[in-house]
């Protein structure tokens, strides 16, 4: 299969600390999990394949064109979209959320097909973003991105602080997100990581230590006690 992105060896300064050393991970279709404890530089991983982050040294391709020195919005623009825990404008109700970065137009033409997938959205576009429930801010946030057609999705800890119900929520909708867009999935949570993903990287320390398959992955107790705090 062809790579969607590649990451090969990127460092990454953020003022005078060195925060990746050595990162490499390939993104094909369907989910890829990048995986670590706290600290181990996964968050930076994203925000710096987006351009928020110079990148000192190694090579970042999309689509097999490169994506190091390019500004955000050009990045965004190729249809990377980037989707931070409940990232949402909580003084905005649901419904400019969902429209306000791509237009009247643009939302009317998608609204059908996001909804379709997301029908909770229905009963509360006109309620603030700031009033809902973790749970529903995560839905909005990840609502937001599908209006942008993605052609790559980069997710940051969807079921961050989220109660068992709705991380199985969630997970339906990343399921279903899947089958429309390849998305490197950044998750805390093993068990749902293990339910989407097929190919996994473990971050340790802002390096890349291990990859494999999913599958490889829960069947090594050691691996996963070394570097995610499991069993």
């Amino acid at each position: 299969m062809s790579k969607i992105l590649m990451v090969e060896d990127i460092a990454v300064d953020i003022g005078k600390l060195n925060i990746l050393k050595g990162v490499s991970l390939a993104v094909e279709n369907g989910v890829t999990a990048l995986l670590g404890r706290n600290s181990a530089g996964k968050t930076v991983t994203l925000n710096t394949v987006m351009g928020y982050w110079p990148v000192r040294r190694g090579r970042i391709e999309f689509l097999g064109a490169s994506l190091v020195g390019l500004p955000t919005h050009r990045i965004a623009r190729q249809g990377i979209v980037y989707v931070p825990p409940r990232g949402v404008f909580h003084d905005l109700s649901v419904e400019l959320n969902l429209s306000l970065a791509i237009g009247s137009r643009a939302y009317r033409a998608r609204r059908e097909y996001v909804f379709s997938i997301l029908t909770e959205l229905k009963d509360i576009l006109k309620m603030p973003a700031g009033c809902l429930s973790g749970g529903q801010q995560q839905i909005v946030a990840m609502a937001r991105a599908l209006f942008h057609g993605p052609r790559l999705l980069l997710l940051d800890e969807p079921s961050r602080g989220l109660a068992p119900v709705i991380i199985q929520r969630i997970g339906a909708v990343i399921r279903e997100m899947a089958r429309q867009m390849p998305i490197l999935l950044v998750e805390q949570n093993f068990t749902l990581a293990s339910e989407l993903a097929r190919d996994f990287y473990i971050l340790d320390d802002g390096r890349t230590v291990y990859a494999g398959t999913i599958a490889e992955l829960a069947a090594d107790d050691e691996l996963k006690r070394r570097y995610l705090a499991i069993g």
